[in-house]
């Protein structure tokens, strides 16, 4: 076995074979280091912008909008805020509530100002007119600010379905049986009005027995009463506890006003009477509370 010797001190030796073999293959897996640590890193760089962007960025809202005119007694449509069951979790809804005694510019001046600061903040927006003459509450819901928007715009104050000019209120406190003298009542002009009170304050009418509205002068031909009792507001009303009596026509005087009570307990009871005019006159009349 021979082996070559350099013919000369300046001629170099050659590298082993196998030294280079090992080279090549250190080159090799440090390429795939290198390529499998950018693909590592695109991919982790992915799903860490998919989990930001569903995290921080606004869910997109469906064009969806809902309409229901659900009755006072009952309700015809399922809505969201039938629900019972709501967590801090849930989603949760913007709710716009406006009076029909608004004019429209309160209305959507307000309205827009709310909406737009609060549009990436909600799940579900609602709007609903109150304060009207009918027998419905209108309530309106949608994932969609803008259909909201839209609705309200669509659905501002109407004069027309205005309750009748308010002139007269007060809170009368009653207990078990008797009377009590209430402020006098002003009427602004000769014509007709509606009369409604509560009869009681809280729960069913298991206490409640008789009520007697009286309003006096003695220079008006108009005095007169009402009077409502447990049966004769069962046979109307049901199990509600508010009337609305009249129209009775009344001369443009100051009236007394007594209400008589009885209840079957000594528990006592706030209620609410409001006097309204049929016709509304062009000049405003304050009134008590």
């Amino acid at each position: 076995m021979t082996s070559r010797i350099p013919e000369s001190c300046d001629e170099p030796a050659q590298e082993p074979y196998s030294s280079r073999i090992t080279s090549i293959i250190m080159k090799n897996r440090f390429r795939k280091m290198i390529f499998l640590g950018v693909i590592s890193f695109i991919i982790f760089s992915v799903i860490l912008t998919t989990v930001l962007l569903i995290v921080f960025l606004p869910k997109s809202h469906s064009d969806s909008f809902e309409t229901t005119t659900p009755s006072h007694s009952s309700s015809t449509t399922t809505n969201p805020f039938d629900r019972t069951d709501c967590s801090p979790n849930q989603n949760s809804t913007f709710y716009f509530a406006y009076s029909n005694d608004l004019t429209p510019d309160q209305v959507l001046n307000t309205s827009h100002t709310l909406i737009t600061n609060f549009r990436n903040s909600y799940d579900i927006y609602s709007y609903a007119r109150f304060d009207v003459n009918s027998n419905f509450i209108y309530s309106y819901y949608s994932s969609n600010f803008k259909a909201i928007e839209d609705g309200i715009k669509s659905d501002l104050p109407k004069a027309t379905e205005s309750y009748p000019s308010y002139y007269f209120g007060i809170a009368a406190e009653v207990r078990s049986t008797g009377s009590v003298t209430l402020p006098v009542f002003n009427a602004p002009l000769e014509g007709d009005y509606h009369i409604c009170m509560t009869l009681q304050d809280h729960g069913g009418l298991g206490k409640f027995k008789m009520v007697h509205l009286k309003w006096n002068n003695r220079d008006s031909s108009s005095s007169g009463f009402l009077e409502e009792t447990v049966e004769s507001h069962a046979a109307i009303y049901g199990e509600t506890t508010y009337i609305r009596k009249g129209p009775y026509t009344l001369d443009d005087v100051p009236y007394s006003m007594t209400l008589g009570f009885e209840y079957s307990d000594d528990e006592i009871n706030i209620l609410q009477i409001r006097i309204y005019s049929v016709r509304a006159v062009d000049f405003w009349v304050p009134y008590i509370n």
